[in-house]
This record gives structure tokens, sequence and C-alpha cells, in this order.
């Protein structure tokens, strides 16, 4: 619990005295310039510290009870990272009062915890590392010019590479494709390319992901979702956002072998015993429910309506 600095000497190495905080349980620190470094703690704060003595506290940077585990200089100020996979960005203030301002405060879609930053040589990106195994990188010029909030897949991406960390609960493969799209209840989607062996893309979402269907052109994607269901445009190293259903809890989704139809399962009574099939048709002019089915009986035709109400 206690800081001890060293001052290193041309023949020996003397500590220049511990620190006197020993109510703390430091876990990093880092220097940000010759005289001064910061260090922090379990209990979520940051202590701007001079020789032995604190110049700062600054407290509970990203909430109460949320450890920092990783803090790293920049030219422009901080960066921190800790418990929840939340991540900070301080700009010095060369105020004596005052010495950091946070200007930007986030989770990047990881609830695991930061273990590691890392800043480019330019600091214009960093990578940070998590302990659930996966990487996300981020622009330093985008969180410090962004003044509104943003959500975490606004500010970072998730780097395409290991497996995911929870169940996977869908998996569906392209039939004009050498892709396999996979997904999880670690809330992320990972599109595979099976004959290179290798992920081609990550994506991150707020909720978990409970089934997945691939067109079979492998250019569009249905995911279903606890809250809804929707579609989108298939990238070369993303996900575009197409469409909305409103169907939630849909545990499975399959397009026809067409392509031209889909249809999801959707539990519509108590404790799930009872399920509805909805069945989408997709055209240039419509995309719509067609039809309603209950244990293989068409219950009600339904009339697809356009954009244009026609």
């Amino acid at each position: 619990k206690q800081l001890k600095p060293f001052e290193v000497l041309p023949r020996r190495k003397d500590a220049s005295g511990a620190s006197q905080i020993s109510s703390f349980r430091f876990t990093c620190h880092c220097w940000f310039d010759e005289e001064k470094f910061v260090a922090g703690t379990e209990e979520g704060d940051l202590l701007v510290i001079e020789n032995t003595e604190t110049k700062k506290i600054l407290r509970t940077i990203h909430g109460e009870g949320l450890a920092i585990s990783v803090v790293q200089s920049v030219a422009r100020g901080l960066l921190c990272g800790g418990d929840a996979g939340m991540v900070s960005l301080f700009e010095r203030t060369f105020d004596d009062s005052t010495y950091f301002r946070q200007i930007r405060r986030f989770a990047p879609l990881h609830t695991s915890r930061v273990v590691d930053l890392s800043v480019s040589p330019k600091e214009d990106n960093a990578v940070v590392v998590f302990a659930n195994n996966c990487m996300s990188m981020m622009a330093l010029e985008t969180l410090e010019a962004q003044k509104a909030e943003l959500e975490g897949n606004a500010l970072s991406t998730v780097l395409p590479i290991g497996f995911h960390d929870d169940e996977v609960t869908a998996i569906d493969v392209c039939i004009q494709k050498p892709i396999i799209v996979t997904g999880s209840l670690d809330k992320t989607i990972r599109v595979w390319n099976f004959l290179r062996r290798r992920v081609e893309f990550v994506r991150a979402f707020e909720e978990e992901v409970l089934s997945v269907a691939l067109h079979p052109t492998g250019l569009r994607l249905v995911v279903g979702f606890k809250s809804y269901m929707r579609m989108y445009n298939v990238l070369s190293a993303d996900l575009h956002f197409c469409t909305e259903f409103p169907l939630k809890s849909c545990h499975e989704v399959r397009f026809s072998n067409g392509g031209h139809a889909f249809a999801a399962v959707v539990a519509v009574a108590a404790e799930g015993r009872d399920r509805v099939v909805v069945e989408f048709r997709l055209g240039q002019e419509h995309l719509g429910i067609v039809a309603l089915r209950v244990a293989g009986c068409v219950i009600a035709d339904l009339v697809a309506l356009g954009g244009g109400g026609g």
C-alpha cells in the first residue's frame, strides 16, 4: 500500500523516501514529466504525486467501485483504463489546482477489465487490451474532437483476432461465398473466411446475439436480439444497418434457398411453449410480413406494405 520513489545515482540506487499514503491500494503508475507521476488505485482514484507529496486526487474516475488498472502518459495528458472496460482521456491543464481535466469517458462495448494500453508513436491511435483476450483500436483525435457522448462502437473498432469469450448462440454458412458468421452472448458477431482460416472482421453490439441468418449471396445478414431483429448489409470490413423488425427474442431465423424471403421463430405464450413462425419477403418495393404460422398452420395472410404505403 506504499509508493517508494527511487533516485538513480552514478554508483548507487537510493530510495528518496516512501510515500506516506497508505490508505490506497495502488495498481499502476506512469510518469508524465521529470518530477511528477500519476498512480491508479483499486478504489478508482488517480493520484498526482511529486516526490513523496500528493498534489491532487482525482476521485472515482469511472464510477464507484471501478478500479483503475492501467494509466498511460500522452502528449496532451493521460489515458487510463480499468474495470468494466472503461477508458478515459484526460487533458493536462497546467493548473496546479486541477492538473488534469477529463474530456472523454466511455466503455468500448466490453465489460471485461482493461489490462493494457498501447499508444502509437504519433499518438493518433491507441490499442486497448482486455482481460477476455479482445483488443480494440480507437482514434485519439476523434476522442478529443467529439463533444457529444457517443457509444463505444462509434469511438473504437474491435480488432478481428481471437475467438468468442462466451457461449456461441448462432452460426450460419454462406452458400455462394466462403464465409461463416457466428454470434455469441459476448455481444459480438464474427465473420470468418474458412478458406483463409481467419476472422475477416468483428462487430460489437449493445445486446447479446441470439440468432443469425446469411443471405445466399452473403450480402445481407439478419440478426436476432432480445429487444428487436435487424437486417444489415455485409461490407468488406463492417456491417451496415439496413432495417429493423419488431420481433423480440428471436432464437431461430433462416433465409429461403433462393434468398427472396426469410422466416423467424418467436415465442408468444408463457414460458415460450407456443411459437410463431413469421415470414418476411424481400423485394424491390416492399419488405414485410406475408404470413404467420403456428405449428405449421397458416393462421393469417397479410399484405406487405412498402415505404410509401402501397
